[in-house]
């Protein structure tokens, strides 16, 4: 099978992908009788409910409802928190009723290891979103109960099948490149994949809540990875990685709270993810720079460096020798164990140590490209 693709093409540097679609929000997850698994924030087992956006648009929980108690849809209000595409948020069900937008979320109802109903209701407290009906069954000392997920694929081409390719300067092609006795003899050749991505400038930034404490670069990655530890998700497209918190400021100006949080007010114990492809703009030494306030680790093509331990807000150099100009694939985690945080990424054509000052004032404003000072500093 031979296969015919238009292409669309566009080259923006420090992207991340995304797309739109429709918004669905269940109850993906559900732990009646915590008894060792997850801590709360007060250090008890308390019960979850984990909510799972599966949709392709952020959704604000605002005035959502969850109840254990289907004449009562209203029983328990959520507050003004957001979750992205894919994203899952945890819900302690442990009677205790906590809805402030920056700290673990409490139901003020609890589960029933014998069985219960439990419902997710719409902003207009009569529709249910989702809801286990009438009851989830009978639940089992630290096993959660969720949803299955079956999974079918169809495959249409096997790997690497031969197909051909025009990226179209006008929009005069029409539709007829679809017929199957089209002629796309003109067309370039190639095997697959083939294709295109849309894509909006900035970092892909997720920040995730933990519920249990946070100190070091290991346990960071388990939160990303297992739901069962996060208490609370927010994600965000930003333009650089310029945040900060509580505590000392860092190298540059504009600073920007943290996703889901507010500049002045302390929240602990979470881990922050940047993604993003990132254009190195000529070969040669480039030194990157993270200051953070606690750790992190930066990786940018095949280069990683990293400071592991918590730590007072300090600077982090490495230099990496690029090849070749281009665009590199850039990760960054960062966590917060406690107190102060923030966290800058910036980078510097050359081989450093430091960040040569100029001027009276070291605090630059991030420009998103080239620095003001001609110093010639990229802030991302």
């Amino acid at each position: 099978m031979l296969t015919r693709v238009i292409l669309a093409m566009g080259c923006l540097w420090g992207s991340s992908t995304g797309v739109n679609g429709q918004n669905s929000l269940i109850i993906s997850e559900l732990m009646a009788s915590n008894t060792s698994s997850v801590k709360d924030e007060d250090g008890d087992f308390s019960d979850w409910i984990e909510i799972q956006n599966s949709g392709r648009s952020t959704i604000n929980l605002a005035g959502w409802f969850l109840t254990d108690d289907k004449n009562e849809p209203t029983q328990w209000r959520f507050p003004s928190v957001s979750i992205g595409p894919g994203g899952l948020i945890l819900v302690f069900a442990s009677g205790k009723n906590r809805a402030l937008p920056e700290r673990p979320l409490h139901t003020n109802f609890k589960l029933s290891a014998g069985g219960e109903y439990l419902g997710l209701f719409e902003p207009d407290g009569t529709t249910p979103a989702d809801e286990m009906d009438p009851e989830f069954p009978k639940q089992f000392d630290d096993i959660s109960y969720g949803v299955g997920l079956d999974v079918r694929v169809t495959k249409y081409l096997s790997g690497n099948a031969p197909g051909t390719h025009l990226v179209p300067q006008t929009r005069s092609e029409g539709t007829g490149w679809m017929n199957p006795g089209f002629n796309d003899s003109s067309w370039k050749t190639g095997n697959n994949g083939i294709g295109y991505q849309s894509s909006v400038p900035g970092f892909s930034v997720k920040f995730v809540k933990s519920n249990i404490s946070v100190g070091q670069l290991t346990t960071a990655e388990t939160v990303l990875i297992n739901p069962a530890r996060q208490s609370r998700v927010v994600n965000e497209i930003a333009p650089n990685l310029n945040y900060f918190e509580t505590g000392s400021l860092g190298r540059f100006g504009n600073d920007r709270p943290f996703p889901g949080g507010k500049t002045g007010v302390d929240i602990n114990d979470y881990v922050v993810e940047a993604t993003a492809t990132v254009r190195i703009p000529s070969a040669g030494q480039w030194t990157f720079g993270v200051s953070s306030d606690d750790g992190f680790r930066l990786d940018v093509g095949n280069f990683t460096f990293s400071f592991p331990n918590p730590r007072a807000p300090a600077d982090s150099f490495a230099t990496f020798n690029f090849t070749s100009a281009g665009d590199y694939d850039l990760r960054l985690i960062y966590y917060e164990r406690g107190g102060g945080a923030e966290l800058e990424l910036f980078a510097l054509k050359g081989s450093f140590n430091s960040i040569p000052e100029k001027g009276d004032s070291p605090r630059r404003p991030p420009m998103g490209a080239q620095d003001k000072s001609n110093q010639g500093i990229l802030s991302f």
